[in-house]
C-alpha cells in the first residue's frame, strides 16, 4: 500500500513542479509581451487616428462641394423667379445659361464623388485595423458605417444626372427647341436642391460616426498602457494563485 502512496506522491510532486514552472513561465511571458503589445497597439491606434483625420478632411470636402452646389442653385432659382415673365427674353436666358456653366455644378459633384471613393478606401482600412484590435479581450472600438458611405456614393450620381438634365434644358432653351418658362427650370433646380439636401443629411450622419470613432480611439490610446498593465497584473495574480494551489497540493499530498 505504501508503494502506491509513494508512487502517487511522486506523480503529484512532479505535476505540482511542472504546474509551478508553467505558471512562472506564464508570468514571465505576460510581462515580456507587455511592452511590445502596448507599443504595437498604440501605433495601430495612432494609425487609425491619422486615417480618421484623412477621412474627416475628405468628408469636409464633400460637404463644401454640396454646400456650394446648393448655394448656386438657390441663386439660379432666385434669378429665374425674379425674371418672371421676362424670362422669355433671349438675353436673360443666355445670361442664366452662362451662369449655370460658370458655376460648373456638375464638376463639383464629380469632385464630391471622387472624394467619397477615396473615403471608402480609407474606411475599409480603418475597419480592418479596428476589427483586428477588437480581437483583444479588453478592446471594443466601434467601426465606421460603410453602409452610410455607400448610400452617399449611390445618391451623388443622381445629383449629377439632375444637374446634367438642367444643363440640357438650358441648352434647348438657348437653341429655341424648348419653352422658356419659369417652371421648366425651377422644377429642376428644386429637384437638385432636394437631392443635395438629402446627401448633406447623410454626410452629416457619417461625420458624426467618424467623430464618435475618433473620440473613442483617442480614449483608448490614452488609456491603453494602463489597461494592458492592469490586464497583465490580473493574469499574473491568477498565475500566482495557481502556484499557491500547486504548493498546497504538494505539501498536503503526503497526508
Amino acid at each position: 500500500m505504501s508503494i502506491y502512496k509513494h508512487t502517487l506522491y511522486t506523480i503529484i510532486k512532479l505535476l505540482s513542479m511542472v504546474g509551478t514552472v508553467l505558471c512562472l513561465a506564464g508570468i514571465a511571458g505576460i510581462w515580456i509581451v507587455n511592452e511590445p503589445l502596448t507599443n504595437g497597439l498604440s501605433k495601430a491606434l495612432i494609425g487609425v487616428e491619422n486615417v480618421l483625420n484623412i477621412t474627416g478632411r475628405g468628408i469636409g470636402r464633400v460637404e463644401s462641394e454640396l454646400t456650394e452646389v446648393r448655394d448656386k442653385i438657390e441663386k439660379i432659382n432666385q434669378d429665374i423667379i425674379q425674371a418672371g415673365n421676362e424670362f422669355t427674353d433671349n438675353a436673360l436666358a443666355l445670361t442664366l445659361i452662362a451662369t449655370i456653366t460658370e458655376f460648373k455644378l456638375g464638376t463639383r459633384i464629380e469632385t464630391a464623388i471622387e472624394a467619397v471613393n477615396l473615403i471608402q478606401d480609407t474606411v475599409a482600412s480603418v475597419n480592418h485595423v479596428v476589427e483586428t484590435a477588437n480581437a483583444l479581450p479588453f478592446l471594443s472600438l466601434p467601426m465606421l458605417p460603410m453602409d452610410k458611405l455607400q448610400a452617399i456614393d449611390k445618391r451623388l450620381p443622381e445629383a449629377l444626372t439632375a444637374i446634367q438634365d438642367m444643363e440640357v434644358i438650358s441648352a434647348d432653351m438657348k437653341a429655341g427647341v424648348a419653352d422658356k418658362t419659369v417652371a421648366s427650370l425651377t422644377t429642376q433646380t428644386a429637384k437638385i436642391d432636394r437631392i443635395a439636401e438629402d446627401i448633406q443629411i447623410s454626410v452629416a450622419e457619417f461625420r458624426s460616426s467618424v467623430d464618435a470613432v475618433k473620440k473613442t480611439t483617442a480614449t483608448f490610446k490614452t488609456n491603453v498602457a494602463v489597461w494592458i498593465d492592469l490586464a497583465s497584473l490580473i493574469f499574473s495574480l491568477v498565475f500566482l494563485w495557481l502556484i499557491l494551489a500547486q504548493l498546497c497540493l504538494f505539501i498536503h499530498s503526503r497526508d
